[in-house]
């Protein structure tokens, strides 16, 4: 028993020591943010400062009748982020331009070179559905609605693949039976009693399980096109009173900040992008944000640009080239 309490009492002093130490070690302020705590301060894997401005986004959608529900709202989904000023040019029976200076082609087919505005990027998605039945027991069989979307991202001045991948989103309906015996012959016959398709219904209820799956294919497909392109700006004011922070950006909802998103602050260090502090969007206009300082990156190479940064009164914020990027955007939903 005392062995225990030495031991315990031995344990609770080296925390306190511990935790005196690791505090003492701390010499820039950080700024609290339970929701941020766990959330690292680095640089997304892509990111460029020439395209903290609205991207030019050509979109081809290919498909066949059935699938054309499903290439509208995976069209309409990216056309929320306000990044991209998107042309459209679909394969078979439809093909517009999305941009009002072009509506009077709206209809023809439409070639890259037909466009006023040279795309930045081309954005090819091809859209297949599947429709796959299993028996999982003599009363329950398994009906499985799948969406298959094939994209790729082109660069259009070099023609150079920045993304590609496959999303598979599904939906899940069951059919359930009952069992009844025939005495006549002396076994058992199955007869569906309930779930997908019972009572006539089941052209409505396969239109719905495709619709569900295709809401999570476009959300998917829409978060990975948009964080393929991180919105940020540079930075253009930083004031600080009583520990708080206000810092102004040069882009806005045009460029494809989003409200409650979070945002790296970086400048450039012996010619490397170093990461200094996590901030959060609280305001938005159209073309600029001002952003509320959340943490301080706490290592030796930040803390040297945020000691020289505090000692200028944040002047160098916008005498230097600073900037913030988002880690990702926020549900585009």
């Amino acid at each position: 028993m005392k062995k225990s309490l030495v031991y315990l009492l031995a344990t609770v002093i080296s925390f306190v020591f511990v935790g005196c130490g690791g505090a003492s070690g701390v010499d820039v302020k950080s700024v609290g943010d339970s929701n941020a705590d766990s959330t690292q301060i680095k640089l997304p894997q892509r990111y460029s400062v020439e395209e903290f401005k609205t991207i030019n986004l050509v979109t081809q959608f290919e498909g066949d009748a059935s699938t054309k529900e499903i290439i509208d709202l995976l069209e309409t989904d990216i056309m929320k982020v306000k990044k991209f000023a998107q042309y459209a040019r679909h394969f078979g029976d439809k093909a517009s331009l999305r941009d009002e200076m072009h509506r009077e082609d709206s209809g023809a087919e439409i070639g890259t070179s037909m466009i006023a505005k040279k795309p930045d990027y081309v954005l090819a998605v091809k859209v297949n559905k599947t429709k796959t039945t299993q028996k999982l027991s003599d009363t329950k069989e398994l009906v499985m609605f799948t969406i298959e979307v094939k994209y790729q991202i082109n660069r259009e001045r070099d023609k150079k693949n920045i993304s590609s991948g496959v999303i598979k989103s599904s939906a899940k309906r069951y059919k359930l039976y009952s069992e009844k015996w025939n005495d006549r012959l002396r076994r058992s016959f199955y007869y569906q009693s309930k779930g997908h398709g019972f009572n006539g219904t089941e052209a409505q209820d396969d239109e719905d399980a495709y619709r569900q799956a295709s809401r999570r294919a476009s959300t998917t497909l829409t978060y990975r096109v948009g964080n393929s392109f991180p919105a940020g700006g540079m930075i253009s004011l930083w004031r600080e009173a009583s520990g708080t922070h206000q810092i102004k950006i040069d882009s806005g909802i045009n460029q494809g900040v989003m409200d409650n998103q979070y945002l790296v602050i970086y400048t450039q260090d012996s010619g490397m992008d170093t990461p200094i502090a996590l901030a959060r969007v609280e305001s938005l206009s159209e073309e600029g944000a001002i952003l509320s300082l959340v943490k301080w990156k706490q290592d030796p190479f930040a803390q040297k640009i945020i000691k020289s940064l505090q000692a200028s009164g944040y002047k160098d914020a916008t005498v230097k080239d600073f900037y913030a990027v988002a880690i990702a955007m926020p549900d585009p939903r």
